[in-house]
């Protein structure tokens, strides 16, 4: 990929963090058949609009193995093509959807976007050629594990998170495992992901970091890391003032750190 530089357009804070507005707009006018509230991880819409002109160019084909609700849709406006894999029959339907609707925008969006159903860790790798980039955020292990009583959480309901158990209701989804599990099995699909891109073609992961017990936990570091040992090489690190959700504004009245950013690591296979 060419020298780019990422988001021009948008305002940075003392720290160079990319200050993007909420998507609510965007989101509605790109999804107008769907509920934005049913998924409690959906990406800035924004944001990932400006990774797809960022690490691609016109005509090319981006992947997102891990689909959600389809954010990743946004490509098509910058006239890219999408190719999305998503596990949770729920969220299929809704990309579905969301392909219909970006249709009411985008001529023959239907022909430009392709969802493939099922894991992509099983889906994956596919020959070299099918795309070229990749934009996605991992699932998040335990941290968005929701039972079928979330419905009785009160708390949850009231942040609008009551169909949160939808996020992991496969039994293999990633996000049900424990964290020592977990990273073992994110190293096994990243090892995937870098043997379905083409040389040069590009990776960039949507983390965020955690706190537990008051403790930062690096999770972007340790994506880095893994994917390096791989054979990936980091392009660059890009971050964006991420305050997070409802409950992220809850522990901060608390008194309680918060993360307020999010990183954009951008990786690239070399050979």
């Amino acid at each position: 990929m060419g020298l780019k530089q990422f988001a021009p357009d948008y305002n940075r804070d003392e720290e160079g963090r990319v200050l993007f507005p909420r998507d609510t707009d965007l989101r509605a006018y790109l999804f107008p058949y769907t509920d934005p509230t049913e998924h409690i991880a959906k990406a800035n819409m924004n944001m990932v609009r400006e990774l797809v002109k960022f690490v691609s160019e016109e005509g090319e084909t981006v992947l997102d193995p891990f689909g959600g609700t389809g954010t990743i849709l946004v490509a098509l406006l910058d006239r890219r093509k999408v190719l999305m894999i998503e596990l949770e029959e729920h969220f299929q339907k809704t990309i579905e959807s969301n392909i219909k609707g970006a249709g009411t925008v985008v001529p023959k969006a239907d022909e430009l976007a392709m969802l493939i159903p099922g894991d992509c860790n099983k889906i994956l790798p596919l020959p070299p050629g099918l795309f070229r980039h990749m934009i996605f955020s991992p699932p998040y292990s335990n941290l968005l594990k929701k039972g079928e009583n979330i419905k009785n959480d009160k708390t949850s309901v009231d942040l609008g998170y009551g169909s949160a158990a939808l996020y992991t209701a496969h039994p293999d989804n990633i996000g049900k495992l424990s964290d020592f599990i977990y990273f073992q099995k994110m190293e096994r699909v990243y090892k995937k992901f870098y043997d379905s891109l083409p040389v040069g073609g590009t990776m960039t992961i949507i983390i965020k970091d955690r706190m537990i017990a008051g403790k930062r936990i690096f999770l972007g570091k340790r994506a880095e890391r893994d994917c390096n040992r791989i054979g990936f090489e980091t392009v660059t690190w890009n971050r964006w003032f991420a305050l997070g959700g409802g409950y992220s504004a809850i522990n901060r009245a608390m008194g309680l750190e918060t993360v307020t950013e999010e990183d954009l690591i951008t990786l690239r296979r070399t050979h």
